[in-house]
């Protein structure tokens, strides 16, 4: 009986395996290779068909020898892509007539297969429309022929275009959407081309002395893809992650390393280097930097790079010229726009003078996506300092998430240039909770199921006879039995966790299930995550608040209470959804909510970077200068939250604790080396920063004994300036500032106001600091911006602010400008100036180009 059935599946493996009648015009029919295993699933053969781009009315058929429908639940193991050319019938083994087509949904149900038999796929892209192929064994003798040629001929492809393989295209230049994947199409775009470069490349880009870059050309999608870098295409700079500038190319060629010359490698090494060394020495140096690259941005998979290895050589337009384009003429100016006037409430009138250090915005307040306008006044906010904190029951990314609500109306250029460094995301009905750096969202922490939860959840859920469907650290899934009410298992439960001592808080939800019910249990709330989202700021962002600091925009009643003390423009208007969210952006930016041609946004460092250096883009943001200053006002921040809960300052050696803790977490974080002198190391930094702390702090001390009452630290300010000309409003200076620490203490005529700003590094001259751009700056918005101020910050009561002043904390002890009303009548005058000379360096005057007849030809033609 055994050798009976071998017999029968060896004779119907054969009747497979034989030459059958061509296939009519309509069919594509679908079997298995030569030596491959009898049985074709059926699924293999509709994903095959799937990626073959069959024209409209063609059926489908396949072979499956257990049953004519296929499971979509098989686990099918294909080797490569199918070629996708209309008028070639691939046969891997002759299908029987009559078997029944596939079903169209059933090919749009499958997951697109990666690959189908290579040696076919590879053939079959080389054949001529029309071609048809009676077997896979055909089809690999036919390819053989031209495989090498192609090798050859495919490297070369500068200044020709390149054929896509087939499976991005088919032959005949039609595209069809189901064959071309979403990175293939979004790369076509010319926007989307990206020119990356590390932080530390950024003053060579800036100074523009680097425009060029050399790119290894991989597989066939590289070389497709650095082929677009051709002549006047658009490519976006970026450094670090985040746009630097956009500019042109200027050339790409494709070259061998062997092949490249000195002339090849200028904008990419210095004239000095050039001059130095051999074009050997140079082409050696190209291949290490170019390997230690892949092995950065391809870990565990080794690329050998050597002299015959193809890169793309891209020079591109030097930043000094290409700061001209109008691509990059927005980076301090919004696109003047017509925006609806909203009338605020009296409560809400003056909190554009007293922003909050953070927004917690809930996302249920928007049915459709954020619209471009409302994440650009976001943004202004937060270049001032601010945090937005946006919560929502979505998860963080995918169909449906908080990224799809806030980026789904927007363009690729709008997206680029959303700003996010200060946004926060609580998503997951609060058991999502992270920060963007840059571009990405970085993960943050946010309680988890302990092990031991888990298992005594799990044992209950069972003992009430409900099944188990997923248990992890986020997310416990229990399936009831048929016809359990879910009100009543949830009441068992509880009873039950709290008879084993479970003493946490589970947030769960329960969802229909046809006659049964899922039920989902999960560590946190949007509510119940709040203590540990604010840890996870203070600790990750070193962003200290109390309820009296935020804003908090919402109608939702429990997170209203939880957030009780805080500004809550809810309390204070009827605008519901969008319309709430409006307003409250609207009350925090005041006249700046409305953008007007001209306007220009700076800080004190941008003007006294500008003075320094006119094409500076910001300083070096990773030494270890920065990072002692961070770590020093962080340790700062949380001292005086301390003192404004307790009333008492944290002594000396409990600031510098939390100062080593700072340090060791941002140490840890580090990337490269910040040690640039010999003998120093980053523990005497660290020892240095310490002797800093204790001075500085018996200073703070002293301060907090003649000024009490403290209102924050970290605290965002705008102050927007217009200027006239001639009468009428020409454009406004829109100046940002961050005040370290505010104290006051009470007067007979009301609250005498001090900022405080604390200075980490080594003590300047002081003769000369009444002059400092800082110090004027802060003293024109503070005079200006607080005739009246809230006690508590920035939620309480107004009071009456009598004087204000200025105090420098230096590591030997704290100084107090004095100024006088000249002084700031000449400052006044010269941040006007300076503030111009800023705008017209980012908007140089276009090139003329219609010249005037010369002179002399002029008075040829009077003679004349």
């Amino acid at each position: 009986m055994i050798r009976l059935g071998r017999a029968l599946r060896v004779l119907l493996g054969l009747s497979l395996v034989a030459p059958y009648p061509a296939a009519a015009a309509n069919n594509i029919r679908i079997g298995r290779p030569a030596g491959a295993p009898v049985v074709v699933s059926g699924a293999a053969a509709a994903i095959a068909g799937g990626k073959l781009g069959v024209p409209a009315g063609v059926k489908l058929s396949w072979v499956d020898l257990k049953s004519p429908y296929v499971n979509p639940g098989l686990s099918i193991k294909p080797q490569v892509k199918a070629p996708a050319i209309p008028g070639v019938v691939v046969v891997e083994g002759m299908a029987p007539a009559g078997l029944p087509a596939i079903p169209a949904a059933l090919i749009k149900s499958m997951a697109p297969m990666e690959a189908w038999f290579p040696a076919a796929s590879d053939a079959a892209a080389m054949l001529p429309s029309g071609t048809k192929v009676s077997s896979f064994h055909d089809l690999q003798v036919m390819g053989s022929a031209q495989k090498s040629a192609a090798a050859v001929s495919g490297r070369v492809f500068d200044g020709a275009r390149v054929k896509k393989d087939a499976a991005e295209a088919p032959l005949d230049g039609s595209v069809e959407p189901e064959t071309v994947t979403r990175e293939i199409a979004g790369q076509a775009q010319e926007q989307d081309l990206t020119l990356r470069f590390s932080r530390d490349a950024r003053k060579q880009l800036a100074g523009s002395s680097l425009y060029a870059s050399v790119r290894l050309v991989g597989g066939s999608g590289s070389q497709w893809y650095w082929n677009q870098f051709a002549d006047g295409a658009k490519v976006r700079v970026l450094v670090g992650g985040q746009t630097m500038f956009t500019t042109r190319v200027e050339s790409g060629q494709t070259k061998a390393i062997s092949q490249l010359v000195k002339k090849d490698l200028e904008g990419l090494y210095s004239p000095q280097i050039l001059g130095k060394y051999t074009i050997a020495q140079l082409r050696h140096r190209l291949i290490d930097e170019l390997t230690a690259y892949n092995r950065y941005s391809k870990p565990g998979q080794p690329t050998v790079i050597g002299p015959d290895s193809q890169v793309r050589v891209v020079r591109f337009m030097k930043y000094s010229a290409a700061r001209a384009l109008p691509e990059n003429q927005d980076e301090q100016v919004y696109e003047p726009k017509l925006r609806a006037p909203i009338v605020l409430p009296s409560a809400l009138a003056d909190t554009r003078n007293h922003l909050p250090k953070a927004v917690l915005l809930d996302m249920s307040l928007f049915q459709n996506p954020v619209p471009a306008e409302f994440l650009e006044d976001m943004g202004k906010l937060m270049k001032a300092g601010m945090y937005f904190v946006l919560m929502s029951d979505r998860p963080k990314d995918g169909p449906g998430s908080v990224e799809e609500l806030l980026t789904r109306g927007l363009t690729n250029r709008q997206r680029d240039n959303l700003t996010r460094y200060k946004m926060i995301v609580l998503s997951d009905s609060g058991n999502s909770l992270a920060g963007y750096k840059g571009l990405f969202p970085a993960a943050m922490p946010i309680p988890r199921f302990k092990s031991e939860e888990r298992d005594i959840m799990a044992y209950v859920a069972m003992r009430l006879r409900a099944s188990v469907l997923q248990n992890t650290a986020a997310e416990i899934k229990l399936k009831l039995p048929r016809g359990v009410n879910a009100a009543a298992f949830m009441d068992e439960f509880r009873t039950a966790l709290q008879a084993l001592e479970l003493k946490r808080e589970v947030n769960i939800s329960v969802q229909k299930d046809g006659s049964s019910a899922i039920v989902t249990l999960r560590p946190n709330s949007l509510i119940s995550a709040l203590p540990d989202m604010f840890e996870a700021l203070r600790d990750r962002e070193g962003l200290f608040v109390n309820n009296s600091d935020l804003m908090v925009i919402s109608r939702d009643a429990d997170l209203l209470k939880a957030t009780a003390g805080a500004v809550q423009p809810a309390l204070h208007s009827a605008a519901q959804g969008a319309a709430l969210v409006d307003l409250s952006l609207a009350a925090m930016l005041g006249k700046y909510r409305e953008n007007m041609r001209g306007d220009l946004a700076a800080s004190a460092s941008k003007i006294s970077s500008f003075i320094k250096n006119r094409d500076s883009k910001g300083g070096d943001f990773g030494n270890v200068y920065m990072m002692m200053g961070h770590v020093m006002h962080s340790a700062f921040n949380w001292a005086v939250w301390a003192y404004r809960n307790t009333g008492v300052l944290p002594g000396a050696d409990e600031l510098i604790t939390r100062a080593r803790r700072n340090w060791a977490y941002e140490d840890s974080l580090r990337v490269r080396n910040m040690v640039d002198r010999p003998g120093h190391t980053m523990d005497g930094y660290r020892e240095v920063m310490e002797a800093r702390l204790r001075t500085m702090h018996k200073t703070v001390a002293e301060l907090l004994q003649a000024y009490p009452i403290v209102l924050g630290t970290e605290l965002p300010n705008l102050f927007v300036i217009d200027r006239y000309k001639k009468g009428q409003l020409e454009h406004r200076d829109v100046l940002r500032l961050i005040y370290d620490f505010v104290a006051a203490r009470e007067t007979p005529d009301g609250l005498e106001v001090m900022v405080l700003d604390f200075k980490t590094g080594q003590t300047p001259t002081l003769q000369n600091l009444e002059k400092d751009v800082q110090v004027q700056l802060y003293d024109i918005a503070v005079r200006q911006l607080w005739a009246n101020v809230p006690v508590p910050y920035v939620s309480g009561a107004a009071r009456k602010v009598a004087s204000t002043g200025l105090t420098f904390i230096y590591p030997n002890g704290g100084y107090r400008p004095l100024l006088n009303e000249w002084g700031r009548i000449k400052y006044e005058k010269f941040l006007r100036q300076v503030m111009d000379r800023i705008r017209k360096h980012n908007n140089p005057p276009a090139p003329k180009t219609d010249k005037k007849p010369a002179a002399k030809s002029t008075k040829t033609a009077r003679k004349a």
